[in-house]
This record gives structure tokens, sequence and C-alpha cells, in this order.
């Protein structure tokens, strides 16, 4: 049995229709030379025979007055969680967008455990697709990367496949404590929250100090975010695209200017979505405010579950050139760090917990474009694998994150690094942003421009 933390059940208890809670990656694969339909439906057969570990193999259970734990499924059915579709002709990418939408959109069942795995068929150019959903109760952005790169194999050959699922240890969480520990645990838990409260105190001070005392604008309060078309209402539709870059000249992009590579991911999804903005006619009245998840794990860290904060970021403003802008934003970043900077994990972690708060509540009461979002939009930046990855012999080409939207949110960009490659992973409310692939071109425009005008 695994007990949730405080910051895992956080998911579970604000996931709603609209706004499912789990994260998600697609993996695309070019089919091994030879190989086709028979090699994949063998594989399928191959991976259904793979027992599933911790916690894949465990359903939440919710015991009165205590955190939700992780209890094993004693009717585990593994065809319910490894399923198999095919693409009808011709497979392109538009009909793969289209199919991960329906899926993404759909809630996973909170009687079985908490994901669900796709074996996709019938692309075009000889390649198929993996797809698996997790709720993010259970693992964050890092956990989940983890897991995902610890499933492929840096040779084409031998070995036998593993899939994300068949894990060989529990999924590490705080020790077991013993009766003794368990006297002492009132202490430990004071102890704390005096360190929290502490931490809050700090934060908060110095966050009125910045904005009101030295009338820094680059701070972004709580509901100081201009309201546009991201903060609409969101039903439970989705949409998804996707877009991909060298990662070697978006790190040249942040070198030119003393910039890191995330500021630069900010720069770019900023004067997109302005220009994306603008061409609907909502040009929004102030700077955006991204909210931009921390891992908060120590350097060789193997816990799991959820160790990550956010941190608020304004972004620039309308007419800014490249490198302007990449300035602007670069010193956001460099100020909301100093701000969180010396600060309990424990605290940030309840601080930017309390600001999503604020999106649920108006969410709840619907003043979606009365009330201001707590912030304008999630952009994350999560690390993969550095060189060539292989499932059962096939060569990963392509791999795209796909997260959740928060309360007063209806766009979410995740990316994720492999092999030389960033991936744009977009998700968004379908009835908010019906028309995402025009973000996606305004961000394939932008980045043109970007390299142009840093001389890239």
């Amino acid at each position: 049995m695994n007990k949730l933390s405080a910051v895992d059940s956080i998911f579970l208890a604000v996931e709603s229709q609209e706004l499912p809670a789990h994260v998600a990656g697609l993996q695309i694969f070019e089919l091994p030379k030879g190989k086709g339909s028979a090699w994949l439906h063998a594989l399928l057969q191959e991976l259904r025979a793979c027992p599933p570990g911790s916690p894949f193999n465990e359903t939440v259970r919710m015991p009165m007055g205590s955190l939700p734990e992780l209890v094993v499924d004693e009717d585990f059915d593994i065809d319910y969680h490894v399923r198999h579709t095919v693409l009808p002709k011709p497979g392109s990418d538009e009909q793969l967008r289209n199919l991960l939408a329906r899926i993404h959109a759909n809630l996973l069942d909170r009687d079985r455990p908490l994901w669900e795995f796709y074996l996709i068929e019938g692309l075009q150019n000889r390649r198929f697709a993996l797809y698996i959903k997790i709720h993010h109760a259970i693992c964050d952005g890092a956990t989940f990367s983890k897991w995902m790169s610890e499933s492929t194999s840096r040779k084409a050959t031998g070995g036998t496949v593993r899939p994300i699922w068949q894990r060989s240890k529990p999924r590490s969480t705080a020790p077991h404590r013993s009766v003794p520990d368990s006297l002492r645990a009132p202490l430990t838990l004071l102890g704390a929250s005096r360190d929290i409260a502490s931490g809050l105190g700090q934060l908060t001070g110095r966050i009125v100090r910045n904005r009101f005392l030295r009338r820094d604008r680059r701070v972004a309060l709580p509901l100081s975010s201009p309201n546009t078309a991201l903060g609409a209402h969101v039903s439970a539709a989705r949409n998804v695209a996707f877009t991909e870059f060298p990662l070697a000249e978006l790190k040249a992009m942040g070198r030119s200017q003393g910039a890191t590579l995330n500021d630069v991911v900010l720069a770019i999804c900023d004067a997109a979505l302005l220009r994306y903005l603008g061409e609907q006619g909502q040009v929004p009245s102030g700077p955006l405010v991204a909210a931009v998840p921390v891992n908060l794990r120590q350097p060789g860290s193997e816990q799991e579950g959820n160790m990550v904060t956010a941190i608020q970021v304004k972004l620039g403003g309308p007419g800014q050139d490249p490198a302007s802008r990449l300035g602007t934003i670069s010193e956001s970043m460099a100020q909301a760090k100093e701000l969180y900077s010396g600060i309990d994990a424990g605290a940030t972690q309840v601080y930017s917990f309390g600001v999503a708060t604020l999106g649920a509540i108006g969410k709840s009461l619907r003043l979606e474009g009365v009330m201001p979002p707590p912030f304008n939009l999630v952009i994350s930046n999560v690390p993969g694998p550095a060189e060539t990855r292989y499932f059962g012999g096939a060569r990963m080409i392509a791999t795209y994150p796909i997260s959740g939207i928060a309360p007063m949110n209806a766009l979410n960009v995740t990316v994720y690094s492999y092999d030389g490659t960033l991936f744009f992973g977009l998700v968004a409310g379908r009835r908010a942003l019906p028309h995402l692939h025009d973000l996606k071109l305004c961000i394939d425009e932008v980045y043109g421009e970007f390299k142009q005008a840093l001389g890239i």
C-alpha cells in the first residue's frame, strides 16, 4: 500500500469532466526494415504478457479521514489498459491528432489503475505510435519522463521489450515509519507546518517589497493576468497540435543574448500567442503571465510522485523585436527565481497551488472573462534522452508531451527534448481555442523570425 502525498491528492480533488488531471506522452516509431502489421500484432501480444508493477497495478482507495492510498488491484485486466487502434487510410498526422484529442479528453476510470496505453498503427510512411496517459496524482512530468526513458533502449537489437508499466521496484515514497517514529509524527508535522508558514511569510514579503516598494513591474501578482481567449470557459473537448525545432539552434538563440533555453521557449510562445490573439482581434491589455513548473528534486533524487511547484513569469509586451522580448523574459524569469530562492519547498508548493486555487474558484463561479485569471497559460520544459532510443527494435523518431490544462486556462504548452530536437506539445480546450493549428503555425513563423533576427 502506498500513501499519496497531500500534493498528489490535490490532482484527484480538482479533477472534473471538463478538466481531466492526467499527463500523457506520444512516441512515434518507424517500423524495422521488413516488418509490418504482423510484427506489430506480435509486439502487442508481447506487451499484454508483461505484468504491471507499482503503481501500474494499483488503484486508488479513499479512506475516511486520511489521504488517498494506492492498493493492489486484485482484478487487474491488462486488456482494458493496453489497447490497439488502427488509423484509416491514408493515416495522416491530422488523423492521428484528431484521435489523440478524443482519447486525451476522456477521464481515467477511478475504479481501475489510473493509466491507459494505446498502440496505434496505420500511420503513413511506415510509422506507428505509442500513446500513454497517467493520472497526475501518480506522477509529475519529471517522473513520467524517467519512466518513459526507462522503457526504451539505446540499442536497436538485443534485450526484451520492457513497457512503462513493467516496473521491478515499488513506487518510491516516504520511508515506512516504525512505531516510535509514528509517535513522533505530530512533532514532525508541527515542524513542517512551521517551515511552510515561515516560507510563505518570506515569499509574500518579497513579493510585496519588490512589487510595491521597489515598483518592480516584472513581478507577476496573482490575478494580474489580462483577460483573453486563453481564459475562456473550457468544455471537455480538446485540440492538440505538435511542432519541433533543432535543440542546438534554440540553445544558440539563448547564448546570443545571455539567456537560457527555457527563456527562448517562453519568448517564442509569447510572440506567437500575441500574434495569434491579434489575428483573432483579441490584443491583450497587458503582458501575458505564464505558470512555469519547476522540479524540486535534488540532483540524484529517486523520489517519485509530485515534487513540483510553479512560478509565475510575466512575459513580454506587444511590438517587441525578438532580442528585446527575449531580454525582457530572461529578466522576468531571473526575478521570479530570485523570489523563490531559498524558500522552503513545501511553502512554494502551497503558494503555487494557492494561486491555482483562485482559478478553480473562478471556474466554479463561471467568472471566466470577468475575473482575471491567476495566469494565462502553463509552459513547461521537461528534459528527455539525448540519444536515439528504440522500442522492440523500432527507432523512435519523435516524442511529444500532451499535458493537462489548469482552471481558467485553455492552453498548455509542454516541450520535451529528445535526440537533438525539442518537441512542442500543445493541448487546448476545443471551444476556447478552436483554431489551435493556427497557433502552431504562428510558433513556426516566430521561430523562423527569431532565428533570422538573432543571427542563428
